[in-house]
């Protein structure tokens, strides 16, 4: 029969059964654990690419100084060239073809000189360094072959692992719709104080409040929702085909990739080790050359 009623007090509830919130704590943790397999993924590709550009670039490197060699070689035989066709000892073909070479040999020189210059900006890129910021790329480049390498070897796939993770969340939001359907437990509780009055004013006199507290069981059932949950739990189940095949995919590809990689470097293994001798025949063969000229067998032009 008061007109007024202040309360004052604790109310706590703590859930005794909820199957739904268990399964969104560890659909956060599979979302944590995916954050960090996608930036695993991005590292490795980083170092992948990082790797790439510079050992192209030490390649670009070693082709711009031959390639200059070869400019400075083109252009004597150039001159010998023109000097001998002045002096009737060579035809305009001759001469025409030493040019022609000089001028290729100087387009290689350029193309090496723009492919470098283009690896040094992918590289700042990568390195977050600005387009105006000095890079200086040094290394040396073994001739000894290295050994060989099998798929039992290769570092693993983190799309794979994104993939694996992304096809369990899909697993548990099919089990949070279902848990939609499951009964919930929880246990409530209030602890407090209470003063009736007639008017508007309040005492805070320990007198003037009396002793308020209770405590419950809920249990909460759902009965219909609209046919919402059904739509959705079907939806989550379609996302988990999809999940199970986006996965079933990326086993495919990477065990293809995987055994293409490996191929690739086998073959590039032999095509190395031919290079190798092939260059080796030459530089022996540079040598002979120079005993000749040094003997007077052969002309400078020829000798070049």
């Amino acid at each position: 029969g008061q007109e007024y009623t202040y309360n004052a007090g604790l109310h706590l509830t703590m859930n005794l059964i909820d199957w739904q919130s268990i399964l969104k704590v560890k659909m956060a943790q599979l979302s944590y654990e995916t954050a960090e397999a996608q930036q695993d993924a991005y590292l490795q590709v980083l170092d992948q690419q990082v790797h790439f550009i510079y050992f192209s670039m030490l390649i670009y490197g070693r082709a711009i100084a031959l390639s200059e060699k070869d400019l400075e070689v083109a252009d004597s035989i150039a001159l010998l060239s023109e000097q001998k066709f002045r002096e009737g000892a060579l035809d305009a073909i001759a001469t025409n073809q030493a040019r022609i070479n000089y001028t290729v040999t100087k387009q290689n020189l350029i193309n090496s000189r723009q492919l470098y210059q283009n690896s040094s900006n992918d590289l700042k890129l990568l390195l977050g360094l600005r387009a105006s910021d000095s890079l200086k790329v040094e290394g040396s480049i073994s001739y000894e072959l290295p050994p060989t390498y099998g798929l039992g070897e290769l570092a693993p796939d983190e799309s794979i692992r994104i993939a694996r993770l992304s096809a369990q969340q899909a697993l548990y939001q099919v089990n949070i719709q279902k848990s939609l359907y499951v009964p919930k437990l929880s246990l409530y509780g209030y602890y407090g104080k209470q003063q009736f009055r007639q008017d508007f004013g309040l005492d805070l006199g320990n007198h003037a409040w009396t002793n308020y507290s209770y405590l419950g069981i809920n249990l909460s059932i759902p009965i219909f929702t609209g046919f919402s949950t059904k739509n959705k739990l079907r939806g989550s189940k379609v996302d988990l085909e999809l999940a199970k095949n986006e996965l079933n995919k990326v086993n495919l590809e990477s065990q293809s990739q995987d055994t293409q990689l490996v191929e690739e470097y086998h073959t590039s293994l032999i095509t190395a080790s031919l290079a190798l001798e092939a260059f080796q025949l030459y530089e022996n063969n540079e040598r002979l050359t120079l005993q000749k000229y040094s003997e007077g067998l052969i002309s400078l032009d020829r000798y070049l």
